[in-house]
């Protein structure tokens, strides 16, 4: 069985590297999200980190650098993320009101 090695195009990594400047997550968690090894991304940071911005974001990447298939991974990713956060959020809120009961039930 032969192993074909698959090739990104800039754009995508690109997309990839803002993906990390602006979440939360782990590069190893965002690597395994995309469905690369986490070394590959550490390597296109190394790469392409000289097109932050001075706001910590990467350079916008036009709509012709970025396959269809890219975008909706990127966009699937985005709404994933907004979900998790929005999610860890209302948990928070939920063990700070847990805590505060408990605080009463104590005294």
């Amino acid at each position: 069985m032969e192993h074909r090695k698959t090739r990104y195009n800039l754009g995508y990594k690109i997309a990839a590297v803002k993906l990390v400047a602006n979440s939360y997550y782990s590069v190893v968690a965002i690597a395994s999200d995309l469905g690369i090894h986490y070394n590959t991304l550490y390597k296109w940071i190394k790469l392409y980190s000289g097109n932050l911005q001075d706001t910590g974001t990467v350079a916008e990447v036009t709509a012709t650098e970025v396959t269809a298939t890219e975008m909706g991974m990127i966009q699937h990713l985005s709404s994933e993320n907004e979900r998790l956060t929005q999610e860890l959020k209302h948990l928070k809120s939920q063990i700070a009101d847990i805590q505060s009961l408990t605080a009463k039930i104590a005294i």
